[in-house]
């Protein structure tokens, strides 16, 4: 038996082994170098940044509050006394002026009522001119018998004199007896005739009639609250708004309120505050508070729906950002600006007046930054940005 040659071994297995410790180590080698020697990557350029500077402007925070119109006028004419309707002189849409006869009441006893009076007065009148021509008729006759006897007492009995002077004085009671009838009489008489005006329905004021509610030979009663016709005042409009209660203290009469008419969208009007509660509703919060508009024109119609625009309160020279430049979060506030070095910063600010387009800045800038417009989510404090000019 032969035996093995160690040389002879060691050769024929030499290639093998180094070929395969070369493909375990390779790997490792390749990963290695790559650790050592990283592949060159150029570098990405900066985003760029839309920036803008804060503007400095007087900045007024209204208050949009909806409501419609009223006519500055309105009533509901009832009769003051019973009795049919004899005659309706206007009808809905015609113009009335103020004291016009629009109906009248076709009341009997009314009437009978004023001639009685009328009678009564006629008939006591004519009893006062009787006994005052008798009273002055014996007062002269009195006075001629006292002046005879204080010039001959022979001439005249004294017992005359004593008549005369008795039926002066009963005669001057008797007409001052009659006057004051006269005077109840004609009070009377006032009286009746100032019901009988009940009778006819008047305009109160200038204006339109908005409604006719009965037609002729319609039986009016009295207590019975039937209405003849309603009149409006549409010269001037009232609007009426309820202001929520961290406003009420802002509004002051006479403030001018811009008005928006859903009716007349292309047009804006003018109108002032002139009156409000002063007290809050207990229910809604709010206070009621009444704005009045010139309405010579009449375009403007009682019912119309408006929108009224109130300016509460007036911040000058306050610095103003855009909303889309201010970031808000549940925690907290900020802007984003750019540094001298081209560098985001985050500044936390305190705002004011918000109307949805512009937001006032109350704290955190001093109106000479660069503040970043756009894409602010994408961006960290202290990345390096390029940037532009907002409009440029």
């Amino acid at each position: 038996m032969k035996s093995l040659n160690p040389n002879k071994l060691s050769g024929k297995w030499l290639i093998p082994v180094l070929v395969l410790a070369l493909l375990i180590i390779t790997p490792w080698i390749i990963t290695g170098a790559r650790l050592l020697f990283p592949p060159l990557i150029p570098d990405e350029p900066p985003p760029v940044v839309t920036i803008i500077r804060p503007k400095r402007q007087d900045l007024i925070r209204t208050i949009e509050l909806p409501g419609s119109f009223r006519a500055y006028e309105e009533t509901v004419l009832h009769a003051k006394t019973s009795g049919f309707l004899e005659s309706i002189r206007v009808d809905t849409g015609d113009p009335v002026q103020k004291g016009q006869v629009l109906a009248r009441i076709s009341s009997p006893e009314v009437a009978q009522h004023v001639q009685q009076a009328r009678a009564r007065y006629n008939s006591a009148m004519s009893e006062w001119k009787a006994t005052k021509a008798q009273a002055v008729l014996d007062e002269k006759t009195f006075e001629r018998y006292e002046a005879i006897q204080n010039t001959d007492p022979a001439l005249i009995a004294g017992q005359e004199v004593d008549l005369a002077r008795s039926r002066h004085d009963a005669s001057s009671s008797r007409a001052t007896a009659f006057e004051a009838q006269v005077a109840g009489a004609r009070e009377a008489v006032q009286e009746m005739q100032a019901l009988a005006a009940y009778t006819l329905i008047r305009a109160p004021f200038d204006g339109v009639v908005t409604e006719r509610h009965v037609d002729p030979g319609a039986f009016i009663e009295i207590g019975k609250n039937v209405p003849i016709l309603t009149i409006a005042n549409s010269d001037r409009l009232r609007l009426h708004v309820n202001v929520p209660e961290r406003d009420a203290r802002f509004i002051k009469p006479g403030s001018a309120v811009r008005l928006q008419v859903d009716a007349l969208p292309q047009e804006i009007f003018t109108g002032s505050i002139t009156r409000f509660a002063s007290a809050l509703n207990s229910d809604t919060r709010t206070m009621l508070t009444e704005i009045v508009l010139p309405n010579v024109s009449h375009r403007i119609l009682p019912g119309m729906y408006a929108h009224a625009v109130l300016n509460l309160e007036t911040h000058p020279k306050a610095i103003v950002l855009p909303a889309e430049a201010v970031v808000a979060t549940k925690k907290e506030t900020y802007v984003l600006v750019v540094t001298g070095k081209a560098k985001v910063h985050k500044i936390p600010v305190k705002t004011g007046i918000n109307d949805g387009k512009t937001v006032e800045i109350v704290h955190g800038l001093t109106g000479n930054e660069r503040i970043i417009f756009n894409n602010q989510t994408d961006l960290e404090t202290g990345m390096t940005v390029k940037t532009k000019v907002f409009g440029q």
